[in-house]
């Protein structure tokens, strides 16, 4: 860390592959004590990016409310609430009514608790990766565009350098960022990446005129507002179902591992 000699090498042009249209939800608590410290030093960084580098990263410190629609889920929560204890984060455990309050448009409907994270939130995905490339710009780092990796050198079993569709490049060291390339880099040099690309999917709402100054980042399976995308019947663990005839296309997810998870709100559904 802290190496100022680094080159970054972009396919195409920075942003453009699947950051742009990325959630960009930023939770802190995970599974493992090197991912929580990663997203806890990138929280850090958050706070601060913006104003270091003159640029806007679109930062929202919001929260972000976790749901538990079974008691198993609630008992998980109340260990994620431990876990984050070791970390020093305020998560807090609270009731249905309490997620409410902060989260007015959510239903209580089958919900037995909730965890809140204050100092989660999100941010623009694209915003910030152009900000981090003007920092790393800033303190040496070089960054070229439309510029693609043929080729990884090695040498001994040890890298040696890359060949470029601009040139060869020698160095000690290669990180592999090509998300969903990963695996053709990585076997480049011999390295086999366990990455599978899938394809997925993601819906763009209408502004149904809600108060934009209650939300909280939620994870999947906590709450969003998702409108029918299909007429089939939906198999189990899809996030859109076939409403009656007489209905509108505006329902509530209200948690992924609850077998009516999807709630239709009618005072926030526009005909």
């Amino acid at each position: 860390m802290g190496l100022s000699d680094a080159v970054l090498l972009e396919r195409s042009q920075l942003t453009s592959g699947s950051t742009f249209h990325s959630a960009g939800l930023v939770g802190q608590l995970r599974q493992s004590l090197t991912l929580t410290r990663m997203m806890m030093n990138s929280v850090d960084l958050y706070r601060s990016l913006g104003e270091e580098v003159d640029l806007e990263t679109g930062w929202r410190e919001v929260g972000s409310l976790r749901l538990a629609s079974s008691p198993e889920r609630m008992e998980e929560l109340q260990r994620q609430a431990d876990w984050a204890e070791t970390f020093g984060l305020p998560l807090h455990l609270m009731n249905a009514n309490e997620a409410q309050e902060r989260f007015p448009v959510m239903s209580t409907d089958g919900v037995y608790g909730a965890a809140f994270l204050p100092t989660d939130g999100f941010i623009d995905p694209s915003q910030l990766t152009l900000a981090l490339a003007k920092g790393a710009r800033q303190r040496g780092a070089k960054i070229f565009t439309d510029t693609r990796v043929t080729a990884v050198k090695v040498e001994s079993g040890r890298v040696s350098g890359v060949e470029t569709s601009r040139g060869p490049i020698e160095c000690e060291v290669v990180v592999d960022a090509g998300g969903i390339y990963s695996f053709e880099i990585g076997r480049m040099a011999g390295v086999h990446v366990p990455i599978i690309p899938m394809a997925h999917q993601y819906v763009i709402t209408k502004d149904a005129g809600l108060p934009r100054d209650c939300w909280c980042t939620t994870a999947a399976r906590a709450a969003a507002w998702l409108p029918v995308a299909t007429k089939e019947t939906p198999r189990r663990g899809d996030w859109t179902a076939f409403p009656p005839p007489s209905t509108t296309n505006c329902w509530r997810m209200t948690g992924s591992d609850s077998p009516q998870f999807l709630r239709r709100r009618p005072s926030a559904c526009r005909t």
